[in-house]
């Protein structure tokens, strides 16, 4: 990972949603129309060093569960802005402190399965990896906490792209399987621990990856 293409290139997102420079984005990576106005969730995707933080949510969950996602949520009334709920929904499910998290910007909006607009909020800390696995505790919508190298996901030959046709209409699916060997993994309230388990990246939160790394690789230092 390039560290100063990675900081121009965050300095490069739009700095809101409502801007007329995030609406052209996100219609360029969604290929159709779509309301801003519309969404209905956040999350917050959070780079520690050199990786990218993720969830895997607990198999008492009503929705997703055991899925890897992003930490995030819906939006709660009241709330006018993805960083507002993504922020709160940091500080609910791993009780740390916001003010170690640094808000980038907005990346383009995804749609989940069920047609849910989510609007990625692209952020970082100076937390090491072991700093913050140290610190976070989960709220009890999570069992696992996962860190993946930023190189590996940039590598084109470790995602693969399905076709999705159901009822709700048809559409693209990516996946990017996650060897045990290149993760670093926290499990509940325990320390880091050596994970022996293969996991698998797909959905939103893959297409959240996807979608950051092509403005990554296609941005223009000055």
């Amino acid at each position: 990972m390039d560290q100063s293409k990675f900081l121009t290139f965050s300095q490069s997102l739009p700095t809101s949603h409502n801007s007329q420079e995030y609406q052209d984005l996100g219609r360029a990576m969604l290929h159709y129309p779509f309301e801003i106005s519309s969404w209905s969730g956040s999350v917050l995707c959070l780079l520690i060093e050199d990786g990218f933080f993720f969830i895997k949510r607990s198999e008492q969950m009503p929705r997703h569960k055991g899925q890897l996602a992003m930490v995030g949520g819906l939006r709660k009334v009241g709330e006018s802005s993805p960083v507002q709920s993504a922020q709160r929904e940091f500080i609910e499910e791993t009780n740390i402190d916001i003010s170690n998290i640094k808000i980038c910007g907005p990346l383009p909006p995804v749609n989940t399965a069920t047609k849910t607009l989510v609007i990625p909020i692209l952020a970082t800390t100076e937390l090491s990896v072991k700093k913050f696995f140290q610190l976070i505790e989960t709220n009890g919508e999570w069992d696992q906490g996962i860190w993946v190298p930023f190189d590996f996901l940039a590598q084109e030959e470790n995602w693969t792209f399905a076709k999705r046709v159901s009822p709700r209409g048809s559409g693209g699916i990516l996946f990017c399987g996650l060897p045990s060997n290149i993760i670093r993994m926290k499990e509940k309230s325990l320390g880091e621990n050596h994970s022996s388990q293969n996991y698998l990246l797909w959905g939103a939160s893959a297409r959240v990856i996807w979608n950051l790394m092509r403005l990554y690789f296609s941005h223009k230092m000055n």
